[in-house]
């Protein structure tokens, strides 16, 4: 098997749908302001995140990135599904995907070390690396809603476009829906409320803007660093 260098924590096939008609993909560094052009393979990743510098006997070194990759693959499915009409009867496998994305993340690992600097000092790359995983594995349910739709822009505005970013999942405080860009003319309402009237997987096209300005600053307050967009502007429109 290949030795994989570009270990991405927001996965490829995740990005590659926000890419533009002929492949571009913008992504703004909130830190710096800075945006640069690129496309789903040369963004999102960090090299050999996932991999093991001192990993046990007999064990790959690149065995952690494996298993992702076979997450990623049963997610992608799940996706590629959803956006063309033929929803599948489990997201369970993006549920999996999303808890890697929000828990296992290059930042996190950055605000671990300064907001935690005595309790990680004796930390190592792998165990880092392992309490990553961990946490995502350990997750991962809770990002299975009870029910979800399927946010779609009007075809008579292809100027509009779902944002999407670093740590992608929109939840709010105290409420039990939560919101997830999959595509840059697609937006999951992921319903996790045993209170709220259900709603099944169906198609809600948006009307107005306003909710789509919402949703796209919303993402833009909730990333920890990137922003990604399909054309090189921000704008929440």
């Amino acid at each position: 098997m290949a030795d994989p260098k570009k270990h991405h924590y927001n996965p490829r096939y995740y990005l590659e749908r926000f890419e533009s008609d002929d492949g571009q993909l913008w992504r703004l560094d909130k830190e710096t302001a800075k945006v640069i052009q690129g496309s789903a393979k040369s963004l999102g990743y960090k090299k050999y995140w996932n991999r093991l510098k001192e990993p046990p006997q007999e064990i790959n070194a690149n065995w952690i990135e494996y298993r992702i990759s076979d997450i990623d693959g049963a997610s992608a499915k799940v996706i590629s599904g959803i956006v063309e009409r033929d929803p599948p009867e489990s997201i369970a496998p993006l549920a999996a995907a999303i808890s890697f994305m929000q828990n296992h993340q290059p930042r996190l690992k950055r605000e671990l070390q300064l907001q935690h600097r005595d309790r990680v000092a004796n930390w190592s790359d792998d165990y880092f690396l392992i309490v990553g995983v961990w946490t995502a594995l350990k997750n991962w349910r809770e990002y299975i809603p009870a029910t979800y739709a399927v946010l779609t822009l009007p075809d008579d505005r292809p100027e509009w476009r779902f944002l999407t970013s670093s740590n992608p999942l929109i939840s709010y405080a105290n409420k039990p829906r939560m919101l997830l860009p999959i595509s840059s003319r697609h937006c999951l309402l992921l319903n996790n409320g045993s209170d709220l009237v259900p709603f099944g997987s169906g198609y809600m096209q948006l009307k107005g803007e306003e909710m789509l300005i919402g949703i796209n600053r919303h993402t833009v307050e909730n990333s920890w660093q990137y922003v990604y967009s399909c054309r090189p502007d921000f704008a929440p429109l």
